[in-house]
């Protein structure tokens, strides 16, 4: 891996390292959550409370875990390729684990369980992995293009080639009238043998 290739790994670690702090830090949160209650009679009455996995920031953060951490795995792969068609499918994956992670920190907090100030930090370091993936996306884009631009040209300079050894053999030729009256004959008696004849009443009708 290329020095810069290390660096983009340690930047998608250290997100993922964030996403599973965030995980176990809002599922805390929610654990510890004193119940709601009600007045009844003068007394209070508390709600009873809701196991924490069947809570909706579970259900987020479970989402997140499987994005954030999704990230750093597929860039992982992506350095072990063993095709530049392995290569650019790894990475598009982990371009979209990004942008999946940062509609679920988006969730987060406008559901309020992210301040401004998390979300902001989750929200930069996300939208700059973004970035990064989606440069190199672009740039694997344009060098496929170029090799197909390459190699549909190649293919056009064959065709050429072959297109002028038929005209050059087409002009060589160079026949008698003898010859040329041998040659129409065995057109004529092959053109027979392999045309279908007609068969039926048409033979036999009066």
């Amino acid at each position: 891996m290329s020095e810069y290739g290390d660096k983009v790994q340690a930047k998608c670690d250290a997100f993922a390292d964030r996403v599973v702090k965030l995980n176990d830090y809002l599922l805390t949160q929610a654990a510890n959550k004193k119940p709601g209650f009600k007045m009844v009679n003068g007394k209070k009455v508390y709600e009873k409370p809701v196991p924490v996995y069947l809570q909706s920031v579970a259900n987020i953060c479970n989402q997140l875990m499987r994005a954030g951490t999704s990230v750093g795995a597929n860039n992982s792969e992506a350095t072990s390729a063993i095709s530049k068609a392995d290569y650019k499918s790894k990475s598009y994956i982990a371009l979209k684990e990004a942008r999946e992670s940062l509609y679920w920190i988006k969730l987060l907090h406008r559901n309020n369980y992210l301040d401004d100030k998390q979300y902001k930090s989750l929200h930069d370091d996300c939208e700059e992995l973004v970035r990064i993936l989606v440069s190199r996306c672009k740039k694997l884009d344009s060098e496929v293009g170029r090799l197909r631009g390459e190699r549909r040209g190649n293919l056009n300079d064959n065709l050429g080639c072959r297109e002028k050894e038929k005209l050059t053999l087409t002009v060589n030729i160079d026949l008698t009238p003898n010859e040329m009256k041998y040659l129409k004959a065995i057109w004529q008696f092959c053109s027979f043998l392999f045309v279908p004849q007609r068969r039926g009443r048409d033979y036999y009708d009066s």
